[in-house]
């Protein structure tokens, strides 16, 4: 079972620039509920996998162009 241990604190990001915190290397965890600034897949924390796109189609539409992926 995946349980915040409280770790990711160290971890948190603070604070970005432009419209999304995805834009800033910014990802999110599930269960921490926490914006996190680390280069890994993973969650330090809860070991479970990190969003690194918005939910919202048009936003994640947006950073998908900016990272110049393809999008079907």
């Amino acid at each position: 079972m995946n349980v915040c241990k409280v770790i990711c604190v160290r971890f948190k990001a603070t604070g970005y620039k432009g419209r999304h915190k995805y834009e800033d290397g910014q990802k999110l965890c599930s269960i921490c509920a926490e914006f996190l600034k680390c280069s890994e897949i993973r969650c330090p924390c809860c070991s479970v996998k990190l969003r690194c796109t918005p939910r919202g189609n048009q936003s994640r539409k947006e950073i998908h162009e900016k990272r110049k992926a393809v999008w079907h």
